[in-house]
């Protein structure tokens, strides 16, 4: 049982026997861990700077946090002359599959720090090769977001395979809801995807809190 107070932190009711309950405070985000251990080679020496992050996937296709960015230098301009790059990472424990995601090359020193990640690919080992993918920045890798942070929630509920909390003090007026199945995962995009947590106002010309849901 999930429950939601404005003075508590969201927490869960845990029935294990008639004699063993317990209260436990939730915690929010990805329950995967995110890939380390991330390289980078290339095949041809050359001039162009590269990044790369990678991201884990289990079997529900919850997506972990990046990993941190891995940087390589000195390597062959794939858009323009044959060659591979091939980036590997460690396997994570309960991931199935993993997104590999690459910043737009640099051609003039290294990919600076808060770069944007494009999709270039999946794997389910822990290597792959790009001979040539431009990286698809319409499809990126999670923002972490914890809505929940010093803000409790009021009031919770259950809603086409999504948990929703609303009502808190401080946004009395907003709701919000997880990832689709991963009721704890309240993590998002950028740009926005369709399986991301959703956070919402209601529009009024007066104060109407979110009481129950």
């Amino acid at each position: 049982m999930y429950i939601a107070h404005p003075a508590y932190p969201p927490a869960t009711l845990v029935f294990t026997s008639t004699t063993n309950w317990a209260i436990n405070n939730i915690t929010f985000g990805t329950t995967l861990s995110a890939p380390t251990g991330v390289s980078a080679a290339t095949s041809v020496a050359g001039s162009t700077n590269y990044a790369f992050i990678v991201t884990a996937v289990d079997a529900n296709g919850q997506e972990s946090l990046s990993s941190t960015a891995f940087q390589l230098g000195s390597a062959v301009n794939i858009s323009a002359t044959a060659g591979t790059l091939t980036v590997t990472w460690a396997a994570v424990s309960g991931a199935t599959a993993y997104n590999i995601y690459m910043a737009e090359p640099s051609f003039a020193g290294a990919i600076p720090s808060g770069a944007a990640y494009g999709f270039i690919g999946s794997a389910t080992g822990t290597s792959f090769i790009n001979s040539n993918i431009v990286p698809d920045f319409s499809q990126t890798p999670p923002v972490v977001d914890n809505p929940f942070a010093g803000n409790n929630p009021g009031t919770v509920t259950f809603f086409q395979q999504r948990l929703y909390f609303g009502g808190s003090n401080t946004l009395p007026q907003t709701f919000w809801a997880s990832q689709p199945g991963l009721y704890t995962n309240f993590n998002i995009s950028d740009p926005t995807q369709g399986d991301d947590a959703i956070t919402d106002t209601l529009v009024s010309k007066q104060l109407n809190p979110i009481r129950n849901m």
